[in-house]
């Protein structure tokens, strides 16, 4: 794997992946914090989200398992216990990782 120059906004879950995401219209005091959307993720057999820069920014706490960054300059393992911080406007890939095939992890975003 290897570092990318192109990027197109993309999303895919396999259907063994569950996803939860609540946004300021489900709870409307999270805007007072700047966070646009919140949700938890448990990952498994297929999911990937690119993205060629979007206006919030991104946090991902991984709990469990693992995925893998692609940036325009890096690839990276995504390990269990780090977060991870993806800024707002920047290229990005990030993946469940085929080893593990199993990710959990909480993805606030917030406003610029």
């Amino acid at each position: 794997m290897k570092p990318k120059s192109q990027w197109h906004d993309d999303v895919y879950l396999s259907d063994r992946c569950k996803e939860r995401f609540l946004t300021v219209s489900d709870i409307p005091e999270l805007d007072q914090e700047q966070i646009f959307m919140a949700g938890m993720a448990e990952l498994a057999d297929g999911y990937h989200v690119e993205r060629d820069g979007i206006a919030v920014h991104s946090l991902i706490f991984t709990l469990e398992g693992s995925g893998i960054l692609t940036t325009p300059d890096r690839v990276e393992l995504i390990e269990p216990y780090t977060l991870l911080i993806l800024p707002a406007q920047s290229p990005f890939r990030f993946e469940l990782n085929t080893i593990d095939n199993y990710w959990k992890m909480t993805n606030p975003h917030r406003k610029m």
